[in-house]
């Protein structure tokens, strides 16, 4: 009671067509009853429990704006990513707790994907993590 968890719905493209997804569900946050956040260890072990995928942690340390910069992934087949403190912290210390980083013309369109025709994303073949929610 009072617990939440927050992801990312992606059953419909977006604006990236996904054909290699774990789930249609990204879990990327949990909330106890306190209104606090998990740390980000204590998420991906409550994650694997319920046998549902996280984000891709591309970097783990002290912030540094030049390395992050500099990560290397595909930049064209990811919508972004999103910077968190590792620990725990509350509902009031989000915006100064977490941050996102979205692509560049990341929206191509002029209505938002809720109101277009569905095109649904792909599973990855045989993929172990896919939950009915």
């Amino acid at each position: 009671a009072g617990w939440r968890v927050c992801g990312e719905n992606l059953f419909a493209e977006h604006s990236i067509r996904y054909t290699e997804l774990l789930s249609y569900f990204y879990l990327f946050s949990v909330w106890n009853e306190k209104n606090e956040t998990l740390s980000w260890d204590e998420t991906v072990a409550f994650a694997e429990k319920m046998r549902l995928p996280t984000p891709q942690e591309l970097y783990r340390g002290v912030w540094d704006a030049k390395l992050v910069r500099d990560l290397s992934f595909d930049r064209s087949s990811v919508e972004g990513y999103v910077v968190r403190l590792a620990g725990r912290f509350s509902y009031p210390d989000f915006s100064q707790s977490v941050a996102k980083n979205v692509r560049y013309a990341h929206v191509n369109t002029d209505e938002h994907w809720m109101h277009q025709e569905i095109k649904q994303n792909l599973l990855r073949a045989n993929s172990q993590h896919w939950v009915n929610l």
